[in-house]
């Protein structure tokens, strides 16, 4: 069992928004573009597809085509690896941070079964072999109700379900536009589609 004082300094490893917001900052337009060209990806299933899918499948399916986009355009740029060690996929950056994709509700809350990987990201305790002091953030996005258009897309660090800072990108109404890219040229292959097993506060911005 892990003692309280190296919990503590775990805890005290977590990056702070203007050390995360440098990690990130080179990689943005890429993890926004694999979004657009995911939600693009999806857009093309037809009715008859779309028809039978439960709404677990469907966020599945896009999360998939978001992620298979972001290793896709991510591929060989210096500093990021792809990590799927821990039933999903991580996108570490510079061995320090681990970003994932999710879709979260309007209070930025995720929808996770509570496996015990997903136990260590809500308590900022996953480790990769020789990353000890990596941070885990998510890549939140929201549709709207036709899922046709991004409502928000924000980049979030939680610990034990509360948030500790959040970076926007993108807020409807806000006087953003965002436009879905006009083909998958760079995303050659979409995600397989899943079964339907199982398998508000904000920080400093």
């Amino acid at each position: 069992m892990r003692s309280k004082k190296n919990l503590r300094r775990r805890v005290d490893n977590i990056l702070d928004i203007e050390d995360a917001r440098q990690l990130l900052e080179p990689h943005m337009d890429c993890l926004v573009a694999a979004a657009h060209s995911g939600l693009l990806l999806y857009s093309t299933l037809s009715a008859e597809q779309l028809g039978p899918m439960r709404m677990r499948t469907k966020k599945g399916y896009l999360n998939d085509a978001i992620v298979a986009a972001a290793i896709k355009l991510l591929d060989g740029v210096k500093g990021v690896v792809p990590n799927t060690d821990y039933e999903g996929t991580f996108l570490v950056l510079n061995g320090r941070l681990a970003l994932r994709y999710k879709y979260v509700s309007a209070e930025d809350r995720t929808s996770n079964a509570q496996t015990k990987r997903q136990q260590k990201v809500n308590e900022q305790q996953l480790q990769f072999p020789g990353m000890e002091t990596l941070t885990t953030v998510t890549f939140g996005y929201r549709l709207d109700d036709a899922w046709q258009e991004f409502r928000q897309l924000k980049i979030l660090c939680v610990r034990n379900d509360s948030i500790l800072w959040s970076i926007p990108i993108f807020e409807f109404g806000e006087g953003h536009v965002l436009r879905l890219p006009e083909s998958t040229a760079d995303v050659k292959s979409g995600p397989v589609v899943r079964s339907n097993r199982r398998r508000k506060t904000e920080g400093a911005s």
